[in-house]
């Protein structure tokens, strides 16, 4: 069956990369290395890349990245998770645990030379997932949420902004600041 499978052409799943679309907070910054770069797409494993986190505590660091429309409830069911490791101290993810709201996906065990990880998440419902490492240095340079396209929330929904270029009054305005800006 499998050969027949491969014969046929059988795709493979697609999945969505739902963090890039997502926020990013840390427990702790450190060295310049902001949260913002573990989902901002580039997965350069180096520090001159300017595209890794890096924790400003030595113990009990956390990245969380919040999914898109998480503050009205929208819930992933992820699939994998995708950590990229920083090169150069490849060594510090090793014991790196990977949550899915408050489920453990599973644990990072280094190896050497690896510059990506691949945790089963087995589909947990999550708003939000999260790299932790209660010991040592928190720094890696990407994380990819994976859901299978066919698993992406079907009740997200669709906002338009009315407001904008509407028209707009205000009671009284200073320092050149016209109220048709709020809506510009």
């Amino acid at each position: 069956m499998l050969f027949l499978l491969a014969l046929l052409g059988a795709a493979s799943p697609a999945f969505v990369n739902v963090a890039k679309e997502g926020s990013a907070s840390a427990t702790s910054v450190g060295w310049g290395g902001v949260p913002d770069r573990v989902i901002d797409g580039n997965t350069n494993a180096y520090w001159s890349g300017r595209s890794c986190y890096h924790s400003g505590n030595a113990n009990g660091n956390r990245v969380t990245v919040s999914l898109p429309h998480s503050e009205i409830g929208i819930k992933y069911p992820v699939a994998k998770v995708r950590v990229y490791n920083r090169m150069e101290n490849d060594k510090r993810i090793n014991n790196v645990q990977v949550f899915a709201g408050d489920q453990v996906c599973g644990t990072i065990e280094w190896q050497q030379g690896e510059k990506a990880y691949l945790i089963d998440c087995g589909k947990k419902n999550a708003s939000e997932v999260s790299v932790r490492l209660s010991s040592g240095w928190l720094q890696f340079c990407e994380l990819e949420v994976l859901v299978l396209e066919e698993d992406m929330p079907t009740n997200i929904p669709n906002y338009i902004n009315v407001a904008i270029n509407g028209s707009a009054t205000a009671s009284s305005v200073a320092y050149g600041g016209v109220a048709t800006r709020v809506n510009d």
